[in-house]
């Protein structure tokens, strides 16, 4: 005979609902554990394979969970306007100012250099308001987004801040360049 329990897990990401539907399925000795990631219409199956052992199953687990951290870590072009729209965002320019200055950027966004990134976010909020004209973001912040001219730069800036604990920072891949075709303005200042 067969028993199964069904975990639902479900949270919002930018008006978009994801729900995880995990079972478990235990026949005899054996148990296989089966994924079901719901988005949408949309769903993908991940089964774990029964003949594993208990560490290879969370290995397993780990990789597929994993998997799902570069969607969750990004924010597409509508998820930006929608959060430039409410106000509650932190946008953050990686790139060298030279290059806004070439390029241009997008408004309420800040600029810190990737060069510099790591040596602000580990300043004390009273440095970084006097060096900044800010607040500083904090680590626990889930509205951090970072962006550069494309995703290399935005994508290393959320790595380092992940690294010093801002945990549910993200980044916009797209960047000044997907951001000035969607608005249409030229790519360089120098264009105009």
């Amino acid at each position: 005979m067969s028993l199964f329990r069904t975990l639902r897990v479900t949270r919002s990401l930018l008006g978009h609902y994801r729900q995880r539907v995990v079972l478990f399925r235990t026949i005899g000795a054996l148990s296989a554990l089966q994924y079901i990631d719901v988005h949408g219409a949309s769903a993908s199956q991940h089964i774990l394979d029964p003949q594993s052992k208990v560490s290879d199953l969370c290995q397993q687990h780990q990789r597929w969970l994993s998997s799902e951290s570069d969607e969750i870590a990004t924010v597409d072009y509508e998820g930006l306007v929608a959060l430039l729209q409410s106000g509650d965002i932190q946008l953050i320019d990686v790139r060298e100012p030279d290059e806004l200055v070439e390029f241009g950027k997008i408004d309420k966004s800040y600029n810190i250099p990737l060069s510099r990134l790591k040596q602000s976010l580990n300043m004390s909020e009273a440095n970084f308001i006097e060096h900044m004209g800010r607040e500083m973001p904090m680590k626990w912040d889930n509205n951090v987004v970072f962006y550069g001219l494309g995703p290399i730069k935005s994508r290393a800036a959320m790595d380092i801040a992940k690294k010093l604990g801002f945990k549910k920072a993200r980044h916009y891949p797209g960047g000044w360049e997907e951001w000035s075709e969607k608005q249409g303005l030229p790519l360089k200042k120098t264009e105009l």
